[in-house]
């Protein structure tokens, strides 16, 4: 289990760190994009889970990107080159391809002549070299555009054993949000936070039954995993929990059911403290369809 940081007691009363507003606790500007995708508290930045994870041992299958994602994939380079554009504006790019071993694509960065020529310097034939950027087309061939990029070798066996050891979550990024960025801000909350702060709606018995990790190892784990089996375990409880909050919506949209149609002259017995029981159950902002479910507008 991961440990518990030390962290002060909460003020009475105090609004719980997982709701307070997020440019708080990440900063104005990460937080306004967020706020974009309709994340805007740490509960729901917690809940942006990883779309997969790479090992940095491994080159990435170029044949899995899509056009217009914002991609970060390892790849070897094949060739780079630089040159000046004809227009001047702006003055130089440099372009490479690299590959998986199978599949080739290119890379086109844009900048000053002295730039262009370090960086296609960097990128000699055979390095293996983390790159960030836009896939997109170029005559009909996947292109990475607006390319950022970390040259492997480049690092001391330290910081490559570190790199390449643990799993990299990578997010649902934009242009302005890159997959990297996101990651900077979750483990900024999950620096802040501690087992108290995550409400926990699986009920001990089925953790213990299920052997499912507890909801703040989860997160912990699906988001910085140390190896695979984490984040696959933390996959499977948080699997689980949607099954739950799943389930207790259905028992809501039961109990009021019963509640509006039976023929009994005065309200049931216990109702709304049944509802307000499971409604302290679901923690987490419910999907549109879970919404549709638990619809509480009267029926024809």
């Amino acid at each position: 289990m991961t440990a518990t940081p030390g962290r002060a007691r909460r003020p009475r009363g105090a609004v719980p760190l997982l709701d307070r507003p997020l440019d708080r606790l990440i900063g104005k500007t990460t937080a306004t994009q967020l706020a974009k995708q309709g994340i805007t508290t740490p509960r729901g930045l917690l809940r942006l889970f990883p779309r997969r994870y790479d090992t940095w041992g491994d080159l990435t299958d170029l044949r899995t990107l899509k056009h217009g994602e914002q991609a970060t994939i390892q790849a070897q380079v094949v060739h780079a080159a630089a040159r000046r554009t004809r227009s001047g504006r702006p003055p130089a790019l440099m372009e490479a391809t690299v590959t998986d071993g199978v599949t080739t694509m290119g890379l086109v960065m844009f900048g000053n002549p002295g730039q262009m020529q370090h960086h296609a310097a960097q990128l000699a034939p055979g390095t293996t070299v983390l790159l960030y950027g836009k896939v997109g087309l170029h005559h009909g061939r996947l292109q990475l555009a607006s390319t950022r990029f970390q040259v492997l070798d480049e690092l001391d066996d330290v910081e490559r054993e570190a790199l390449l050891a643990r799993p990299m979550p990578i997010y649902p990024g934009t242009e302005s949000l890159p997959s990297w960025l996101v990651g900077r801000a979750v483990r900024t909350i999950l620096d802040q936070i501690g087992p108290a702060d995550v409400p926990e709606p699986l009920p001990e018995p089925v953790r213990t039954a299920e052997r499912l990790v507890d909801a703040y190892t989860a997160y912990r784990w699906v988001h910085t995993p140390e190896d695979a089996s984490q984040w696959r375990d933390a996959r499977r409880r948080l699997r689980h929990e949607e099954a739950f909050v799943l389930q207790a919506a259905l028992v809501q949209r039961r109990v009021q059911h019963a509640a509006e149609h039976t023929a009994v002259a005065w309200p049931l017995p216990g109702k709304e403290s049944l509802l307000a029981d499971l409604d302290a159950a679901l923690p987490y902002t419910l999907t549109a369809g879970q919404a549709r479910v638990v619809d509480r507008s009267p029926r024809p």
